[in-house]
């Protein structure tokens, strides 16, 4: 079993590589209302303001030189300047071979 001390250090270090968030292919934030670790969880929070997209259907997280860290297709209306908050958890899949 992995400690969970390690699970942290793991979420550490995505959350070192976390540098924006894009929406729908086409809309860059990098600035974080929150972007912390506690225990094996990231949290990244952002405003989205209404004017950037109507509709939200693309959430992609990346690192620095635009990698690709995670990818989640959604649908959320922004009808007003909203916050969005995403959690990344880390932890161990314990799987039979």
């Amino acid at each position: 079993m992995i400690t969970d001390q390690f699970l942290g250090t793991v979420a550490e270090f995505v959350n070192s590589k976390v540098a924006k968030v894009v929406l729908n292919q086409t809309y860059e934030i990098t600035n974080f209302t929150i972007k912390s670790v506690q225990e094996n969880v990231l949290t990244i929070e952002y405003m989205v303001p209404a004017a950037s997209v109507s509709v939200i259907t693309l959430i992609q997280v990346k690192d620095a030189v635009s990698g690709l860290i995670s990818e989640n297709q959604v649908y959320v209306p922004v009808p007003s300047d909203t916050i969005i908050a995403q959690t990344v958890k880390v932890k161990e899949l314990v799987g039979v071979v």
